[in-house]
């Protein structure tokens, strides 16, 4: 078993501060989602060997689990610990909404090996007991974060098991460790969320409101010669791609910052990438279960965008960031700047389903369809991508908002701009 599905499994033993208590007509459609996800990725997964795991031996243990269950969060952890037996970063279980959703009031990201706050919410407990941004997570509810189980660690605090509070072992820059009990807000949901339900619909459009006006990509002149875009996804739309490229071409010279790009829609990477080549570009091979065949993104000839481009990524850059990421440093089209990405790089497609009759609850699989293999033979998953030049920002830069990653990208590009300044930039929004 590895690291990442026995920490999970480690943390749904331990006793959990917001449970709701199972029923039996709980535990009889958590064996229905069971027997469901199971189907899907028996159907659907690429490797029909499944890494060399037992696939019924893993969830029928997980249906012995499922009927050992005393709360809802651990039926719905048994489901999850499933999918993740298979190791696999685009494979997992999409949960129903559980009673409780918890808003922890901070963003988490590794720098190098070490875990850092990124982002926190202004008025949560987290900033009362004086966390600050660049502070270093050393523990978190007794387990020490690492690269290759924070994925499956906040899969688990947000979707399978929130609490109510947790116990965090931190560091502030030049200070020593201390530890520090943070209250989580605790927001009580329906049940069940029905979307044919007037009410229920309309929260739903709120709340996907809300989400893109944090998650639209971001654009900022940096003098008269180059743009930095950040896209916060490769959205399934192409306008953004549209706009990019126009704005693009109009300057010498472009920073795409992928930093905490998780990726996204393939289309929009294919079309994307062919925007700075003429000619077309293999990205990759696709090895599915019954065949293997070359993705291409299609040059634009004369109209493609002819200045120099400078890619920023860290290690939460994932999926297409990092594919886009290593075509661009393959064929030599421009520099990679930052961080040792995610190593989260293989092709998914949704199945979403539902369970019940008069008010159904609606949950899914994600099955990784198709394995991809860079042109020079080399896979990306659970290895990432390496930068051309690898530049780390200190807790201290992140607490200050200072950038020197993206200063040191202008400077590449003629730019001159102190990190300060560089983490002070004022951010056009695509609304």
């Amino acid at each position: 078993m590895t690291r990442g599905p026995f920490l999970l499994l480690l943390l749904l033993a331990a006793p959990t501060r917001v449970a709701a208590q199972v029923t039996k007509f709980d535990r009889q459609r958590a064996h229905i989602m069971l027997d469901v996800v199971r189907e899907d990725i028996r159907k659907h997964y690429f490797d029909t060997t499944y890494g060399g795991i037992d696939l019924d031996a893993v969830f029928d243990t997980a249906g012995a689990r499922v009927d050992r269950s005393t709360a809802l969060s651990q039926l719905i952890g048994a489901i999850a610990q499933a999918t993740l037996e298979l190791n696999d970063s685009h494979t997992g279980f999409l949960p129903p909404g559980l009673v409780y959703r918890a808003d922890y009031g901070w963003q988490l990201r590794f720098v190098g090996d070490t875990c850092r706050f990124f982002q926190l919410d202004k008025g949560s407990d987290a900033e009362a007991k004086g966390v600050h941004v660049g502070d270093a997570l050393l523990g978190i509810e007794g387990f020490r974060p690492s690269r290759e189980n924070l994925f499956r660690l906040q899969y688990l605090l947000y979707l399978v098991q929130p609490r109510a509070a947790v116990r965090l072992i931190l560091q502030s820059p030049g200070a020593e460790p201390r530890q520090v009990d943070i209250a989580t807000k605790v927001i009580e949901r329906r049940r069940i969320v029905d979307p044919r339900n007037s009410f229920d619909l309309g929260e739903l459009i709120r709340e996907g409101e809300s989400e893109w006006e944090e998650e639209a990509p971001r654009w900022s002149e940096a003098g008269d010669k180059v743009v930095v875009w950040r896209p916060h996804h490769f959205y399934a739309y192409d306008s953004w791609v549209d706009d990019l490229l126009k704005s693009a071409r109009k300057h010498q010279g472009l920073v795409l910052d992928l930093r905490g790009n998780h990726g996204g829609a393939v289309h929009s990477l294919l079309k994307l990438l062919g925007g700075f080549y003429a000619e077309d570009v293999t990205v990759c091979d696709q090895v599915e279960r019954q065949k293997h065949e070359p993705m291409v993104a299609k040059g634009k000839g004369d109209n493609r965008v002819q200045g120099a481009i400078v890619v920023l990524v860290d290690a939460e850059s994932a999926s297409a960031s990092e594919m886009f990421a290593r075509t661009i440093q393959l064929t030599g089209r421009g520099k990679v700047l930052g961080d040792r990405t995610a190593g989260a790089v293989r092709e998914s497609m949704g199945y979403i389903h539902s369970v019940g009759t008069q008010t159904m609850a609606f949950y899914g699989t994600q099955v990784t369809i198709a394995d991809l293999v860079m042109p020079d033979g080399g896979r990306l998953e659970q290895v990432g991508v390496s930068p051309d030049e690898v530049i780390l920002p200190t807790g201290a830069d992140l607490r200050d908002k200072r950038d020197p990653v993206l200063a040191k990208a202008l400077a590449l590009l003629g730019v001159s701009m102190t990190a300060e300044q560089a983490g002070r930039l004022t951010w056009e929004s695509d609304k």
